[in-house]
C-alpha cells in the first residue's frame, strides 16, 4: 500500500500482511493513523516513512516483517522505518520479529514510543542515528540483537523502560570502545528510571546492560545525561503531532 501526498488516511482493524516489498509506504506528506491492526510477514518493511510523512499506531501489532519473501538473513528489514523529516508516534503496540530492527530512524526523523513492547527483533530493538531523534517510555524493549543503538549525531530521551534479555547490551553507543569503528558518537542522550539488567543478573542483557559505562545514570530516579549540558535529566520535547 502507497500513500503519497497531501492526504490523511485512517485505517481501523485491519490486516496489512504477506506482501512481497513493505506493507505500508508514506511518502511526502502524507498523514496516516492506524488504530487496531496487524501488520505482519510483508517481504520489506512493516511501516516504511519518508520525507515528511507522519503517522500514529495505536493498540496495534507490527510483525516480522522482512525476513520473508525478498529479505534474506543477511538483509532482513525493519517493523518500522523512518527517513528525511518523517515523523511517528507508536503507542500500545507491539514490534516484535522483524528481520532487522523493530524501529530504525535515520536523518532527521522523530519518534516517540511508550507503552509498547520491542521484543525479538533479528538485529535489534531501536535503532537512531544520523540527527533523528527518539522518546522512548514505558515501554519493554527484550530478546532482541542489541536493545537500543545510537549513533552519530542522535538524541534520545530513554525513561521508564524494562530493558531485559536482549542478546547484546540493553544500549549502546556507536563508537569505540562498544564498536571496532572510526565513527564518534557526537549526539545526545538523557533518561531516568529505566530497569537495564546487568549479564550476571535475572532476565539479563547478554552483554552487560549498556556501553560506555558513563550511562550508569539511566538506572537511577535522578537521572542524567551523556554528554553534559546542563539540560534537565530524563525529559524531551513531545515529538508528537495532531
Amino acid at each position: 500500500m502507497l500513500i503519497q501526498g497531501p492526504v490523511r488516511v485512517e485505517l481501523t482493524g485491519s490486516a496489512v500482511a504477506s506482501n512481497s516489498r513493505s506493507g505500508i509506504s508514506l511518502w511526502d506528506s502524507a498523514r496516516l493513523v492506524i488504530s487496531g491492526c496487524t501488520i505482519a510477514r510483508n517481504g520489506h518493511y512493516g511501516l516504511w516513512l519518508w520525507n515528511s510523512a507522519y503517522a500514529r499506531v495505536s493498540n496495534s501489532a507490527v510483525l516480522e516483517n522482512g525476513v520473508g519473501i525478498e529479505s534474506s538473513s543477511d538483509l532482513g528489514r525493519d517493523g518500522i522505518a523512518l527517513r528525511d523529516r518523517a515523523w511517528a508516534t507508536i503507542v500500545h503496540s507491539t514490534l516484535a520479529g522483524n528481520g532487522h530492527y523493530g524501529l530504525w530512524l535515520a536523518d532527521e526523523a522523530r519518534a516517540r514510543l511508550s507503552r509498547s513492547a520491542v521484543t525479538r527483533n533479528r538485529q535489534g530493538g531501536v535503532w537512531v542515528r544520523d540527527s533523528a531523534q527518539a522518546n522512548i517510555a514505558d515501554s519493554l524493549i527484550s530478546e532482541n540483537g542489541e536493545g537500543i543503538q545510537l549513533a552519530g549525531r542522535a538524541r534520545a530521551s530513554i525513561v521508564r523502560n524494562r530493558i531485559i534479555s536482549n542478546r547484546g547490551y540493553g544500549i549502546l553507543l556507536y563508537h569505540r570502545p562498544c564498536y571496532m569503528t572510526a565513527e564518534a558518537f557526537l549526539g545526545h542522550h538523557c533518561g531516568r528510571a529505566n530497569i537495564i539488567s546487568g549479564s550476571e543478573e535475572p532476565e539479563g542483557n547478554g552483554l552487560g546492560a549498556f556501553c560506555p559505562g558513563e550511562l550508569q545514570f539511566l538506572l537511577t530516579e535522578a537521572g542524567g545525561e551523556h554528554p553534559q549540558r546542563g539540560g534537565a535529566p530524563g525529559e524531551s520535547e513531545d515529538n508528537d503531532r495532531p
